[in-house]
């Protein structure tokens, strides 16, 4: 299971360049943002680029690690399903951007 834990939604300016500025641009974007996010949390994020919102603008994801969908219970240590996807479903996250 992997949970997307931020996008930036802001980098449409991108796709107004000069089409053989687009791509190195882009390599120069996800660098520095992905510095600045793993310098902030403490687990590694990737950088992925997509386009979204209501408009299609180009963002930029962050995507935690994947992570097992069983773990150990620490009492039991029994094998137990454990997702906390409900916190980070697409659905959820525009029903809470529609509030």
């Amino acid at each position: 299971i992997r949970y997307s834990v931020m996008e930036l939604p802001f980098f449409g300016w991108i796709d107004n360049l000069p089409g053989p500025i687009q791509e190195p641009a882009m390599g120069v974007v996800r660098g520095i943002v992905s510095a600045a996010i793993n310098a902030k949390v403490d687990f590694d994020v990737e950088m992925l680029w997509g386009a979204g919102g209501y408009d299609n603008t180009k963002m930029l994801q962050a995507r935690a690690p994947s992570q097992p969908p069983i773990v150990v219970h620490p009492t039991t240590n029994e094998p137990t399903w454990f997702c906390n996807v409900h916190s980070h479903s697409s659905k959820l996250r525009k029903d809470r951007e529609s509030m």
